[in-house]
């Protein structure tokens, strides 16, 4: 299962706060991030910039590290006064989670429901996961799926990854 794991390269991350009925809002973050936050829960916009619902008035996005201080500077300009954008890419990590076992694996960590007419391509949830408040977005058909977790708690998950092994 050794190979199922794979900590990701770090990224840019950007907590995005607003309200999902406030069309200024929403137009705002969309002309900056060139897609809408979703507001349909458990849903992401996959690509380049990647957009997670957390709560109904969260969104986590995801962008290349390089990218972050522009691209945060420039949401929290056009979401102004309706919203507020904020660099969180400190404290995550994320692994990706694919092969064979990769759904062996997540089952032994979190009771979602990962079939995939239940989970597919674009999915994301909160969750516990191996004691800890995680997010998982499926990101690919093979499966792929990208794990996130508090960067405090890496310790603690690479163990837990090590003894589900």
């Amino acid at each position: 299962m050794a190979d199922t794991v794979h900590l990701m390269p770090p990224m840019g991350r950007i907590a995005l706060r607003g309200r999902p009925d406030d069309r200024v809002f929403l137009d705002a973050a969309s002309s900056v991030l060139s897609a809408a936050p979703p507001v349909e829960p458990n849903t992401a916009v996959l690509g380049p910039v990647g957009i997670f619902w957390l709560q109904p008035t969260f969104w986590l996005v995801e962008c290349e590290l390089d990218e972050v201080e522009d691209l945060t500077a420039r949401l929290r300009a056009a979401v102004a006064e309706r919203g507020a954008a904020v660099e969180v890419s400190d404290t995550r990590l994320s692994y990706t989670v694919q092969g064979p076992e990769a759904l062996t694996f997540l089952n032994k960590g979190c009771s979602l429901d990962l079939h995939p007419r239940v989970f597919p391509v674009g999915r994301s949830a909160l969750c516990a996961f191996a004691q800890l408040h995680a997010l998982l977005v499926k990101t690919n058909d093979a499966p792929i799926f990208h794990l996130t977790i508090p960067r405090s708690a890496q310790a603690h998950f690479e163990a837990w990854v090590r003894a589900a092994t």
